[in-house]
């Protein structure tokens, strides 16, 4: 059924990243309001409270989900415990949107999956790098079939996760699982891309740059991919480098029969002696990109209001708990490869 009151009310869980949640305040037309916060850290939980003026707060994720004011709830928590929470917040009947990666096995996508079909609630997971504009319009111009037939794609995220470790602890304490915190990024950005992947081939290592995260988890990531209709793909995820001036961070690559895009520039390309590049954003529709996905807050900005359109139209949020699921199937798989040195492994899919 539609979600018809006329506001939404918003809990949210973690106050690092699901600050982010309160730019649906600054956004015309948009009825989320975040009337809930939760955080372990105290002097972060005033904080937020009293700049934003939020009526409730606690330290204890259970008293928020537990609320019956609340429609739906934001689960920035460390990632090891996206699942606890994600379910908790299901089982007492609020829609979720979680940020990636969705949990961090495939044993708890499917607890997840379960408890979305069971409820029946709308959930996303806050996969931030599909919601980039040039990003849109590269995916609806492969839709519309403008590339022709795929034959490659390659995503990207690299990052030097040093001064990210300053500021969270729960990272190498937790620790935090680079191949899903990490990798989730671009395997997701692939898939959703070129479809369903038959198998993978990964190689991983370590580099060893930060003595504070523990042993026993690999940090950089190379993987093969063979999808289903017959592309091929490439994910690469480095966390445990020094980043190069000039190295792309985050990236997506497509190459098509009839043209290629690298970002923000589309090549054409069906007769070789015509090649043009032109700037993608020359092919937005303004009704459905909107104006403004730069930076991180912009992406938020576009995955609160799809999923607000998805609960006032009664339609189903993407990437949800399927889409999910898969990420984190082709994910396990990765490490599975990795642990056999390369070998290729298949992927579930069906669930």
């Amino acid at each position: 059924m539609p979600f018809t009151k006329p506001s939404i009310n918003v809990g949210v869980i973690g106050l690092g990243m699901g600050q982010s949640l309160f730019v649906a305040h600054e956004l015309p037309g948009s009825t989320m309001r975040v009337t809930a916060i939760c955080d372990v850290n105290q002097e972060r939980l005033a904080d937020v409270r009293a700049r934003h003026g939020v009526p409730f707060a606690t330290t204890d994720w259970r008293e928020l989900v537990q609320r019956d004011d609340l429609d739906l709830v934001g689960v920035y928590s460390p990632d090891a415990l996206h699942c606890e929470h994600v379910v908790a917040a299901l089982e007492h009947g609020k829609h979720v949107i979680c940020t990636k990666p969705m949990v961090t096995s495939l044993d708890d996508a499917k607890k997840v999956l379960a408890k979305v079909r069971d409820t029946g609630l709308k959930f996303l997971v806050g996969q931030t790098c599909r919601f980039n504009e040039h990003r849109i319009i590269a995916k609806r111009l492969m839709d519309e079939g403008r590339y022709g037939r795929l034959v490659y794609v390659e995503a990207t995220y690299n990052h030097d996760i040093r001064a990210v470790l300053d500021g969270t602890a729960w990272r190498y304490e937790m620790p935090q699982d680079f191949l899903y915190g990490g990798l989730c990024h671009p395997m997701d950005l692939v898939m959703w891309i070129g479809g369903r992947i038959e198998s993978v081939s990964a190689i991983a290592s370590r580099g060893n740059l930060d003595s504070r995260y523990p042993e026993g988890l690999d940090t950089n990531w190379l993987v093969n991919i063979r999808f289903a209709n017959d592309a091929i793909g490439h994910v690469i995820g480095l966390y445990d480098f020094i980043y190069p001036e000039g190295m792309p961070y985050i990236e997506l690559t497509i190459s098509g029969t009839e043209a290629a895009s690298w970002e923000q520039k589309i090549t054409w390309h069906k007769d070789h002696t015509k090649r043009l590049v032109e700037e993608i954003r020359k092919y937005s529709d303004e009704r459905r990109e909107g104006t403004d996905h730069r930076g991180h807050g912009g992406e938020v900005a576009q995955y609160l209001l799809h999923f607000e359109e998805c609960l006032r139209k009664d339609l189903d949020p993407e990437p949800g708990a399927l889409t999910g699921t898969r990420v984190i199937a082709a994910l396990h798989a990765v490490r599975e490869s990795a642990r056999q040195n390369g070998r290729e492994v298949p992927v579930e899919w069906e669930f």
